[in-house]
C-alpha cells in the first residue's frame, strides 16, 4: 500500500473535454510513436479501432483524491510451458537502467511492485502467459475486461506502479511496453483503447502532469509503444500506467503486456 501517495485515475483525455492540447499554462511532452507508420487521431472508443494512436495530456489536478489502498484484483494463472520469446516489432527497448521493479511480470499479475486500481463494475481478470506475447523472461501479463451491464464509460480498468523515484526535474524520460492482442487482432478491443503513461507527483502526493499513448488497434505480434516525458519541477516520483478507460456494457479489452521499461534519455 502506498498510502496517501498513491496513483490516481487518469482524467478524462484533453481530447475528451474539447480542451486544446499543449500552450501555455501546460508541461511540453515529446512523444515517441511506435509503429511509426500510425497518424495522431482522437480514439473513439463507440467505433471500430482502426488505426493506433498517439497523444498526451497535462493540466490541473484530478477531481478525485488518491486511492489509499489499491482495490484488489482476480488473479487467475493460466497456461504453462516454454516461452517462445522474441523480439518486439517497430523498436528495440531503450538502453540503459531500468527504474521499472518487475518490469517483466515474473512475480505475477499482478503483484508486488504492480498494482490493480480498476474503478469498473466487475473485477479485471489478470493472468500469466508463458507462451503468447512473452518476450522477455518467462512470462508476460495478461490483463483482460469485459464490460458488465451497469458499466456506463465512467470506470476504467487500470494497473500501474508507483512511487518510482531516481528521476530530476528537466530529465527525460521514456517508458514504454510491448503489447499483444490475446485473441485475435480487433476482438482483443471492442469499443475500447489503451492508454499506457507517465505521470509526476509532488511530495505529499500532489498531482503535477501526466503524458499517455492511446492504442486503438493491436496485434497478435508482439509490438512496442514508448512515450517520452519532460519530469516537471518539483516532481517526488513518477507513476506509470496501463489502463482501460472509458469502459461501457459492450467494452472488451483482453491485452497482453511485457518488457516495460522506464529508461532516462536525456
Amino acid at each position: 500500500m502506498i498510502g496517501n501517495n498513491a496513483h490516481r485515475h487518469l482524467r478524462t483525455p484533453s481530447w475528451r473535454r474539447g480542451r486544446r492540447l499543449g500552450g501555455s499554462g501546460f508541461l511540453a511532452a515529446t512523444m515517441v510513436l511506435v509503429p511509426a507508420q500510425c497518424q495522431p487521431a482522437a480514439p473513439s472508443p463507440a467505433a471500430s479501432p482502426a488505426t493506433t494512436v498517439v497523444a498526451s495530456q497535462s493540466g490541473p489536478p484530478r477531481d478525485t483524491p488518491p486511492t489509499s489502498e489499491p482495490a484488489a484484483a482476480t488473479s487467475a494463472p493460466t497456461a504453462t510451458g516454454a516461452p517462445a520469446a522474441r523480439e518486439c516489432v517497430g523498436a528495440p527497448q531503450t538502453p540503459g537502467a531500468n527504474l521499472l521493479v518487475d518490469p517483466s511480470f515474473e512475480n505475477g499479475a499482478p503483484a508486488g511492485a504492480w498494482i490493480d486500481e480498476s474503478t469498473t463494475v466487475g473485477r479485471p481478470i489478470y493472468s500469466i502467459s508463458t507462451t503468447h506475447g512473452v518476450v522477455d523472461g518467462t512470462q508476460a501479463k495478461a490483463f483482460t475486461y469485459v464490460g458488465q451491464p451497469d458499466d456506463d464509460g465512467t470506470g476504467k480498468a487500470q494497473f500501474y506502479q508507483a512511487p518510482i523515484r531516481g528521476v530530476s526535474a528537466g530529465q527525460l524520460v521514456r517508458f514504454s511496453i510491448c503489447v499483444t492482442a490475446a485473441g485475435t487482432g480487433p476482438a482483443s478491443m471492442v469499443r475500447s483503447y489503451a492508454a499506457v503513461g507517465v505521470e509526476a507527483f509532488a511530495p505529499g502526493g500532489g498531482y503535477l502532469s501526466d503524458v499517455a499513448t492511446y492504442i486503438t488497434a493491436v496485434s497478435s505480434t508482439p509490438t512496442r509503444y514508448a512515450i517520452d516525458y519532460v519530469v516537471p519541477a518539483g516532481t517526488d516520483y513518477l507513476a506509470v500506467y496501463i489502463q482501460s478507460p472509458e469502459v461501457y456494457a459492450t467494452s472488451v479489452f483482453d491485452l497482453v503486456f511485457d518488457q516495460a521499461s522506464l529508461v532516462v534519455i536525456g
